[in-house]
């Protein structure tokens, strides 16, 4: 069973976002969501894959149209992990104490999130500063030494 946020916010991409890309925009969709989403020429399905790390590596921008739900979004993380920029709505930086320069680019508009991406696909400064914001703010957001950090000034 697929989160309902998820199918929710993929069904919102695709519906009215997708329209918008250029057809030569490839969307890769990971997991058992694919399930509940149509078939589309621009989306690549995969069920399961061995490795996620093998798709963010050959990925350029990741997407998070959250609707709704709260909190932290982890495959936000993950991407930014990786250095990917994250075009997302308001929602995928939840949780996130800097709202900008952390590799993500935000709007709850579908015409500016559509914009959004094809602007990261064709303008390689922007794209560049997107990635380094992005490795920026995991390291100094996210990494295990910054976690131990945090523990200690709360636990002190």
């Amino acid at each position: 069973r697929s989160n309902p946020f998820n199918v929710d916010a993929l069904n919102w991409f695709i519906d009215h976002v997708l329209p918008l890309l250029n057809k030569d925009i490839r969307i890769c969709v990971i997991g058992r969501i694919c399930n509940r989403i149509p078939d589309h020429d621009s989306i690549e399905k995969f069920f399961f894959v061995d490795n996620l790390k093998d798709y963010y590596h050959k990925s350029k921008i990741a997407i998070c149209p959250m609707l709704g739900g709260t909190g932290i979004k982890i495959k936000v993380v993950e991407a930014l992990s990786f250095g990917i920029p994250v075009v997302g709505t308001d929602k995928a930086v939840d949780g996130f104490f800097q709202k900008t320069g952390n590799g993500c680019q935000v709007s709850d508009d579908p015409q500016k999130f559509a914009d959004m991406i094809m602007q990261l696909n064709s303008d390689p400064a922007l794209y560049e500063k997107q990635k380094e914001d992005a490795i920026r703010f995991f390291k100094n957001n996210f990494t295990e030494d910054k976690a131990i950090e945090l523990w200690k000034s709360i636990l002190n």
